[in-house]
């Protein structure tokens, strides 16, 4: 009798919420709530518009948008190059189905200054690139509106 006492005092001691005949189930324990996601900070919010913007313009093939939107300490003979001689702006749409945001590089970016890194997805392939280093910076002479400064699109 001893062993037998022994042994339920041992049950109970390693099960204590084991249900005795006549108790109801113990409910399960609440799992706690997931925490809400971040909210996205303003300079995220502007890297997105930006870069919404900027491949607008190159999907349209619209050179004048691209010339307004250049800062003015951005390198006037290279952003030509890369638009006229390299066709690069002129073919953009031609190759490219699409041109997206895909992060932000927050180590490197201020008030006065975003890199962003964007993604074209290629027609050709039918996949994006590799996400490339966009950067916009405030400009006094704009207004110190954002304005495009280096890219490699």
């Amino acid at each position: 009798m001893r062993k037998l006492l022994t042994g339920l005092a041992f049950a109970l001691l390693l099960a204590p919420g084991a249900a005795v005949a006549g108790d109801e189930p113990a409910p399960a324990p609440a799992r706690p709530a997931e925490p809400a996601p971040a909210p996205e900070d303003a300079r995220e919010t502007q890297a997105k518009t930006l870069t919404a913007k900027l491949c607008g313009i190159l999907l349209a093939t619209d050179e004048a948008g691209f010339k307004a939107i250049l800062h003015s300490d951005a390198p006037s003979d290279a952003m030509r190059y890369w638009w006229g001689s390299s066709g690069k702006g002129k073919d953009f749409a031609r190759l490219y189905a699409k041109c997206e945001f895909a992060y932000l590089k927050k180590d490197e970016s201020d008030d006065a200054k975003l890199r962003i890194f964007a993604k074209r997805f290629v027609k050709k392939v039918d996949r994006f690139t590799d996400p490339a280093p966009i950067e916009f910076r405030r400009d006094p002479a704009a207004g110190n509106d954002w304005r495009l400064v280096k890219f490699s699109l």
